[in-house]
């Protein structure tokens, strides 16, 4: 006798299941590497392959340090172009005089933009030495003499005071250079210790779990060490901050 739809043992559909469930069950190392994929973020992913703003990546004294060159450097650029702008004045033969009075009005725009420190104290020798062959002439009258040793006084005072000024963002700067590398060093002994940590967590762990798990430690590494450094840079004290020069 032929019993239909009995195609099975009894108790088969069970031990399928049981071990479809188990085919299907991902080794533990499967499960770590997919856990190391999706926790890392797109800020793990530009950590990991270095694609990060320079600047998130400045101790407080190297952001005020390079705020300080990149002004230099702004200035070098404005007097590039003013030059440039002046000697296209002196050669395009094409210019009206209208077009070279305009022009000239951006190129001195651009020198007085990008004028230094030392530019403004050679500004104010330069200008003192005018009163003083004034103060000096033999066809000068006698209250033009005058005149002039009093403006005379007036510029050495204005010199002493842009040397004093200039004497203290040199100060300035080089405290900000010693704290750059007290506050690098300190950073690099922190990564140094989770580094440390990292190589003994891996140490106890073997192939494919050793690689996940290096994967989450470093990630976390870098991620600890960008939310201490952005808590570094809202800490600093007013000291770490750069002192502008004077437009």
């Amino acid at each position: 006798m032929r019993i239909q739809g009995t195609s099975s043992f009894p108790g088969s559909e069970t031990h399928s299941i049981i071990h479809g469930t188990q085919a299907r069950r991902k080794p533990p190392e499967a499960i770590l590497s997919r856990a190391a994929e999706v926790f890392i973020s797109k800020r793990g992913a530009q950590l990991q392959k270095g694609d990060t703003d320079m600047d998130a990546l400045l101790t407080p004294a190297e952001l005020a340090l390079a705020a300080d060159q990149k002004e230099i450097d702004d200035k070098r650029e404005k007097k590039s172009q003013a030059a440039d702008i002046e000697a296209r004045i002196r050669t395009d033969v094409t210019l009206s005089d209208e077009d070279k009075s305009v022009l000239q009005k951006q190129a001195d725009k651009l020198k007085k933009e990008g004028m230094t420190d030392e530019d403004r104290l050679a500004q104010l020798y330069r200008e003192r030495g005018v009163w003083e062959k004034r103060s000096m002439s033999d066809t000068a009258a006698p209250d033009e003499k005058i005149a002039a040793g009093s403006m005379i006084v007036h510029y050495d005072g204005r010199i002493d005071n842009l040397r004093r000024t200039m004497q203290e963002k040199e100060t300035h700067k080089m405290h900000l250079r010693t704290q750059a590398v007290q506050e690098r060093a300190d950073l690099e002994a922190a990564a140094q210790k989770e580094q440390e940590k990292i190589d003994d967590a891996i140490i106890g762990a073997s192939g494919d779990d050793a690689s996940a798990l290096e994967t989450l430690l470093r990630y976390e590494a870098q991620r600890k060490a960008a939310k201490d450094n952005a808590a570094v840079r809202e800490d600093a004290a007013p000291a770490g901050q750069s002192q502008t020069s004077s437009t």
